[in-house]
């Protein structure tokens, strides 16, 4: 038995039958237990033009008297049916008379009918062979999409997986296994037209009567490719694969198959693999697994290529090097760009497109000149990159828009013209700015020189009462300082000037203050113009 997804959590429990007649339904989440019917459809009957969407649903012993032990689906030409992610367990028709279905029976007036099933699990429809059971998916005109099919422990009497007719849409990953066939066939297909992709049956047994001849396929004007197809321990009694009734046109064709033991008559066959071959080229034990019981999908919302890979860049910042996450944005950027510049020359005039060629050249002249701006090189300069590959895939791809290309190819002399009156401008503002740093460097020297020789000139100052009042201000914190003591005196008679040689020495505060007052006499300006002014014949002089 399949365990695809468990019934767990289900939001509805149904226990008595659901009709619909017309309009649009869409049953999700919910369960069928236990429901039978005496007419069509054990546990859903939908008619006329009704649509219906089944999904994330369990359907478990539903029975019914007629066709549909579960599902049964009649339409008019309008009419859509839509099962995914559901299981059907132990579900099946019991009456004597040969009814299809075992798990659904889907029928439409019209070839452009829909009927799509994917991520389905049928197992134990039904519980033993009889006369009467038949097919536990019969599906019956339109279009038909069946992807990844579990057909399981099924015992019917006649056609043990599929009975198809109409066109093949997707059929993939179809996988039967551990089922008996009491007569007749696997597969039925009746004006059926399609290929299956990557089909296994496994373990494939003969029950009741081995004096029937059974086939794995029985076809009825009817054309079917199994692309990838294997037999594993599959033992009937009898190795014709195929029975075509009223020996009509119908075509089965193998291509990359395995079949050890059984003949392959009727059946055009393209490159036979050995079981070793085929297992490691298209399965592995974990898919071999999956085929058997697929885990219930994540429902978890995914991300963005580009949020997810900066998300796992910060997780592990240090397992990760830094460029690896811009890498992967700017190539999905270059991608990007790629695909909508490939349409912008034929779908937009060449005009509009030499306009978007402007701004990039302004940027270029920015990051010239500024070097805050070089972060916008990359985006620009991928820009160009894209540009480029863009007109190499036009001249290639598209040799009879010779005026188209001219076009354009005039627009980009006509820029490049532009260019190069940018770069002249450029130049000549370098020009200017070096000029103007080297007249800068002129003047500085001239004041440096200036202020040397007014340093020089300024070594003799001369003093006046003013320039000794700061020496008033005792701070015990200095413990010396240049000061002024014992002028040299000259007296010029003539023009009666005082001049004054300065010359300086070391003061020790802390000694000074702790002479007497008398001493700082000395360093008073009104004591010392008193001894300036005597008379040099004086004996106190």
């Amino acid at each position: 038995m399949s365990t695809y997804f468990p019934p767990a959590g289900s939001d509805y429990t149904y226990t008595s039958r659901l009709t619909y007649a017309s309009g649009t339904y869409e049953i999700n989440n919910s369960d069928f237990l236990g429901i039978s019917s005496s007419t069509n459809g054990g546990a859903i009957s939908r008619s006329s033009s009704a649509r219906i969407s089944i999904f994330m649903c369990y359907f478990a012993g539903c029975t019914s008297s007629r066709n549909g032990g579960a599902i049964y689906s009649s339409l008019g030409s309008n009419g859509q049916i839509s099962v995914s992610k559901t299981i059907g367990t132990s579900c099946e028709t019991t009456s004597s008379t040969n009814y299809y279905g075992q798990f659904i029976y889907s029928t439409f007036s019209s070839s452009s009918s829909i009927q799509s099933f994917s991520q389905c699990s049928i197992s134990k429809c039904s519980q033993s062979a009889s006369s009467s059971n038949r097919a536990p998916m019969y599906l019956n005109q339109g279009t038909l999409t069946l992807n990844s099919i579990n057909l399981s422990e099924n015992a019917v009497a006649y056609t043990h997986s599929f009975y198809l007719s109409g066109t093949a849409s997707s059929i993939s990953y179809v996988f039967v296994a551990d089922g008996s066939i009491s007569s007749a066939t696997e597969m039925e297909f009746n004006n059926f037209d399609g290929t299956f992709y990557d089909t296994m049956f496994i373990n494939i047994t003969s029950g009741g009567n081995k004096k029937i001849s059974q086939k794995f396929f029985q076809t009825t004007s009817s054309t079917v490719t199994f692309n990838r197809i294997s037999f594993i321990n599959c033992n009937l009694n009898s190795e014709v694969l195929v029975s075509s009734q009223r020996f009509d046109s119908s075509q089965i064709t193998f291509i990359d198959y395995y079949a050890p033991g059984i003949r392959t008559n009727s059946i055009s066959v393209s490159n036979s693999v050995s079981q070793t071959e085929y297992i490691t080229d298209y399965y592995d034990e974990e898919d071999l697994g999956n085929d058997r019981k697929i885990p219930v999908p994540d429902e978890t919302p995914h991300y963005s290529p580009i949020q997810t890979q900066f998300a796992t860049f910060q997780e592990t910042p240090n397992e990760t090097p830094y460029i690896t996450p811009l890498n992967t944005p700017c190539a999905t950027f270059q991608e990007t760009q790629l695909m909508t510049l490939r349409e912008t020359p034929f779908n937009t005039p060449f005009n509009t497109f030499q306009e978007t060629n402007e701004p990039i050249i302004s940027s270029q002249t920015q990051i010239e000149t500024t070097q805050e701006t070089q972060t916008a090189l990359v985006s620009t300069a991928t820009q160009i990159s894209s540009k480029s590959v863009v007109t190499s895939s036009i001249i290639s791809n598209s040799p009879t828009n010779t005026q188209n290309i001219n076009a354009y190819n005039s627009s980009v002399t006509q820029n490049d013209q532009s260019n190069g009156s940018v770069n002249s401008i450029s130049k000549g503002t370098l020009i200017g700015i070096f000029s103007s740093c080297a007249g800068a460097l002129i003047i500085i020297a001239i004041l440096v020189a200036f202020i040397i020789l007014r340093k020089k000139k300024n070594s003799y100052t001369e003093y006046n009462n003013s320039d000794f009042d700061s020496i008033d201000n005792d701070d015990e914190s200095l413990n010396s300082v240049d000061i002024p003591i014992a002028p040299a005196y000259n007296y010029d008679i003539a023009t009666t000037t005082e001049t004054f040689q300065t010359k300086t020495t070391d003061i020790d505060w802390n000694t000074r203050n702790s002479d007497a007052d008398d001493d700082n006499d000395l360093f008073k300006p009104d004591f010392m113009l008193n001894e300036m002014t005597k008379d040099p014949s004086d004996d106190d002089f």
